[in-house]
């Protein structure tokens, strides 16, 4: 009886998986009402990564209409059943108050929950909260020790974050050096704040021998993708000619590239040129 048992389970279990993947494929070729069918099925059955991307689907409305309460029912099954990436999804409904009441305390629980389980996105997220002290005392040595764990975790933004706080010197004694390795990894993990704010060390000298070229060329890839801030400081290298020779027409088009972008100062610069 026990063995009849134990196999009608493992084709429960295989039938469920089976949805869940079926789901997938639906998903993929952008049948997204027949891939919810399927999670729902899934979910319903048990497997809590179907719990999960539904729960996903319902925040992005995507095949279905957009609904944070359903999402938070469904992140919740998801979370209880050892689900960490719903743990975290859960604690950012929190923190923004979609579908459920702002609640701090809550997200803080979540996010640690998540963390403790290897989930580095969590481990970030916490971090921010002690920085800012919401729903927890302020404490930037904890954030810090959150922060490193998710940047040895992989975690880019935790890295960049975390050679801010060495650069400026916020919960740890300042060190340029220690800020130019968190920046460079960042930078190669393709966290683009990081590109930038390692030029800035190269440009000032800062923790590095200074080097106006290789700020440049920082500056470039952090502008080329999206960072307007970057922009900016390219046409300020244009107008100075450190590091490149001067050249107003092209400082121009970085200041109109800024501006366009939504940096003020990029606007400011622009229509002094002009």
């Amino acid at each position: 009886m026990k063995k009849i048992l134990f196999i009608l389970i493992l084709i429960f279990i295989n039938l469920n998986a089976g949805n869940f993947e079926d789901g997938l494929n639906a998903f993929s070729i952008g049948d997204y009402k027949k891939a919810n069918k399927l999670y729902t099925k899934a979910c319903d059955g048990g497997y809590m990564k179907a719990c999960y991307n539904l729960g996903v689907s319902y925040v992005d409305g995507t095949g279905v209409r957009q609904n944070y309460k359903k999402a938070n029912k469904l992140f919740y099954k998801a979370c209880n059943g050892g689900d960490k990436a719903a743990c975290y999804n859960l604690g950012v409904l929190y923190v923004k108050g979609s579908g459920v009441k702002q609640d701090y305390e809550k997200a803080n629980k979540l996010y640690t929950k998540a963390c403790d389980g290897g989930y580095m996105n969590a481990c970030y997220n916490l971090g921010i909260l002690y920085v800012e002290g919401s729903g927890v005392k302020q404490d930037y040595k904890k954030a810090i020790k959150l922060w490193a764990e998710a940047c040895n975790g992989g975690y880019m933004n935790a890295c960049h974050n975390l050679g801010v706080f060495y650069d400026k010197g916020r919960g740890v004694r300042q060190d340029y050096e220690k800020a130019n390795k968190l920046y460079t990894e960042s930078c190669k993990g393709g966290e683009m704040n990081g590109c930038h704010n390692l030029g800035f060390l190269y440009e000032r000298g800062l923790g590095v021998k200074q080097d106006y070229k290789k700020a440049i060329n920082l500056y470039k890839e952090a502008c080329r993708e999206g960072l307007m801030s970057s922009c900016l400081n390219l046409g300020v290298s244009y107008v100075t000619g450190k590091g490149i020779k001067k050249d107003f027409k092209i400082a121009k088009e970085y200041f109109e590239k800024a501006c366009n972008g939504g940096n003020n100062q990029g606007c400011i610069y622009y229509n002094k040129l002009n």
